[in-house]
């Protein structure tokens, strides 16, 4: 290959690279969310002017407002509420503890939000700490709600027998302590309402959590996203809503409170430790595999494919097969709220498998969708540079296609990720053999971030996708045009086809048909937007 094309090729990538552009995503939710209201001072309670107010409702709106979402409050005693959530009637509850029993019914936040210190509280004359006095007493709790729960059971394992008095919310309890109707209850201890009954015990059950049905685990995830966010910043607002809500009282407690509860918060501290660092990780990477692979069983994993256009004889060459999540309330998710989630619980693997299943099950049935469609169409799928070094993938895939009979030449692979010089040596084997096997080999973005020519030259690629980059500026700039006519007359010298994605105007499909080259397709929503297997047969390709 010449020297000069080359270090001219070189250096205009150089130039490129130092203006790259940006991707917009729009981030923003439609749905209106509906999170569980309960009156549990001070954490959620409604203020003199009629609003909601508290703790809980000054964390929600700071995420809310962070994320971009809406949401409205729907009443309920915190026991309904749960099980609200947990059948999907509410989208969310904030301030819940998590449980075995809850785990796989809701889906949690990471980080937690708070730990709440409880105090146990009586109208009788009882010393702090001498819990064998409630011996018979009726004790008030909330039924459901895991920190007053967690006392009862407590007590019970001292062998301290009291008489269970079920209760609906906290209020309630309060009331039934204060009307005499119970001897005992436990509420939190900056709820000033019990200032005049006699707190004997505090204790600290655990850090609480925002939940979520499992049909919303998207916006957890997004919440969680913004709580480390939020935790890594020098100026935590989660902390400034603390303080407003507790630091100022601090001063008005006993020594004997105070050494209490910060034996009370470190062994809160110890126990979240553990459970952040070493077990939570864990479960919940195991709890998303299993939805994961539900996903796939269940078919709500789904393909929308993106038609390639040869522009000069306006006929449909192939197709990019696109993963979408079909949630039930919120519709076709965008692949931004997904798939870092498949990668990061190493699960990807598992969908490229499922994908080309689908892909090669949907091949003929893309074919008859549309008279468009040239008869040697092939669908492409996208695949990591880490899977292509995987042997036991490489073998897998080569597997499914040959038990297909689909033939040679209809599936295409994208290696999506980079490709640099020193990847070069590990991928040759497992590209030269899915190419035997039948496999076409596509390198996506080639442009910016590929300035070394020994890749075409190294690796026997079929097909090159051009970055979107060089579209986006094409018009107005003769660096940009003289590098897509340089990379069109190399891949004809080499045999290749040529890509050019995110084609939108009909400048800039014109302007690429004007290029001497019957292998420069197109990729873009001049053409279609990425539509469902349903929709194929609407594609119509403006021939003007």
């Amino acid at each position: 290959m010449n020297k000069l094309l080359k270090r001219i090729f070189t250096l205009v990538i150089f130039i490129g690279c130092i203006t790259p552009s940006s991707v917009c995503a729009d981030n923003t939710y439609e749905k209106v969310f509906k999170v569980g209201f309960y009156e549990y001072k001070p954490y959620y309670f409604i203020n003199k002017d009629g609003s909601p107010d508290g703790y809980y409702h000054d964390v929600l709106e700071l995420l809310a407002k962070d994320l971009g979402i809406k949401f409205e409050y729907v009443d309920y005693e915190l026991s309904q509420g749960i099980k609200k959530l947990e059948s999907g009637e509410l989208d969310l509850l904030v301030g819940i503890r998590h449980s075995k029993e809850r785990e796989g019914k809701l889906i949690y936040t990471d980080h937690y939000i708070g730990t709440e210190t409880y105090g146990v509280y009586t109208n009788k004359e009882i010393l702090y700490g001498d819990l064998d006095k409630l011996e018979g007493l009726n004790f008030a709790f909330i039924e459901h709600e895991l920190n007053s729960e967690w006392m009862i059971k407590f007590l019970e394992k001292k062998g301290i027998n009291i008489v269970p008095v079920r209760a609906k919310s906290y209020d309630e309890s309060i009331k039934l302590l204060q009307d005499n109707k119970v001897d005992v209850t436990v509420a939190a201890i900056k709820n000033n309402v019990l200032e005049n009954k006699k707190k004997i015990y505090e204790y600290s059950a655990g850090p609480v959590y925002i939940a979520g049905s499992k049909n919303n685990e998207y916006v957890i995830n997004e919440f969680d996203k913004i709580l480390e966010r939020y935790a890594k910043s020098n100026k935590n607002p989660i902390r400034d809503i603390q303080n407003k809500y507790f630091a100022k009282n601090l001063n008005t407690d006993s020594k004997e409170t105070k050494v209490i509860l910060d034996i009370s918060l470190l062994i809160s501290a110890i126990s979240i430790f553990i459970v952040c660092i070493y077990l939570r990780p864990k479960i919940k990477k195991k709890k998303i595999k299993i939805n994961i692979k539900e996903r796939m069983n269940n078919n709500e994993y789904l393909l929308f494919y993106q038609p390639i256009v040869n522009p000069k004889k306006n006929n449909i060459v192939g197709f990019e097969a696109l993963l979408r999540l079909r949630d039930r309330k919120i519709g076709i998710v965008p692949p931004y709220l997904f798939i870092k989630e498949i990668e990061e619980n190493d699960m990807l693997f598992d969908i490229s498998i499922w994908v080309l299943k689908r892909v090669i099950k949907e091949y003929d049935l893309v074919k008859k969708s549309n008279n468009m469609i040239s008869d040697n169409f092939y669908i492409s799928m996208n695949v990591s540079l880490k899977e292509i070094e995987n042997e036991k993938f490489i073998n897998e895939i080569i597997n499914c296609l040959l038990s297909s009979k689909i033939g040679k030449d209809k599936i295409c692979l994208e290696i999506i990720e980079k490709v640099g010089i020193n990847d070069l040596e590990k991928i040759q084997k497992s590209i030269k053999n899915l190419k035997e096997a039948g496999f076409m080999i596509a390198i996506d973005d080639f442009g910016v971030e590929y300035s070394n020519l020994d890749i075409l030259e190294k690796l026997d690629f079929d097909i090159i996708k051009l970055d979107k980059y060089f579209i986006d500026g094409m018009e107005g700039s003769e660096v940009r045009k003289l590098i897509m006519n340089f990379l069109s007359q190399l891949t004809i010298i080499m045999g290749k086809t040529i890509i050019a994605e995110g084609v939108e105007k009909i400048s800039q499909r014109d302007a690429i048909k004007r290029i001497k080259n019957d292998k420069f397709y197109i990729q873009g929503y001049i053409y279609s937007k990425p539509v469902s297997i349903d929709e194929i047969q609407d594609i119509k390709i403006n021939k003007s």
